[in-house]
This record gives structure tokens, C-alpha cells and sequence, in this order.
């Protein structure tokens, strides 16, 4: 690679991406893993807290519609 074709690439934002196309997205994949992994137990509590909250409201008013 010549010095001119060398400064080009380097004066671009290409300067900062010292890694390949395979290797970014292999990253972008372990991170998006990651992301599920923590995000997914969550949605997992809030569903069921949530679910209890609606089955005791239902059989609270349960409990007065019959007295």
C-alpha cells in the first residue's frame, strides 16, 4: 500500500475501526446475547408480579361479589 492510499484510509473514520467485519460482528453478537441474558430474567419477574397482582384482584372481588 502506498503512503498517499495509507493517509487516505487513516484521515477517514476507518482510522478508528482497527478490526475486521467478522471479528465486529461477532462482537455485536456476544453483546446482544448478553443483552438477552440479563434482559430476559426481568421480563421474567415482571410478568409474574404482575400476573399476581391481576389473579389476587380477581379473587378479592370474587370474595365481595359473594357475601
Amino acid at each position: 500500500m502506498s503512503t498517499r492510499n495509507r493517509v487516505e484510509a487513516e484521515t477517514g473514520l476507518d482510522k478508528f475501526n482497527r478490526i475486521g467485519t467478522f471479528t465486529n460482528v461477532g462482537f455485536h453478537a456476544i453483546f446482544i446475547l448478553l443483552a438477552l441474558v440479563c434482559l430476559v430474567p426481568v421480563l421474567v419477574v415482571l410478568s409474574i408480579s404482575l400476573s399476581r397482582i391481576a389473579g389476587a384482584r380477581i379473587a378479592a372481588t370474587s370474595l365481595l361479589q359473594s357475601r
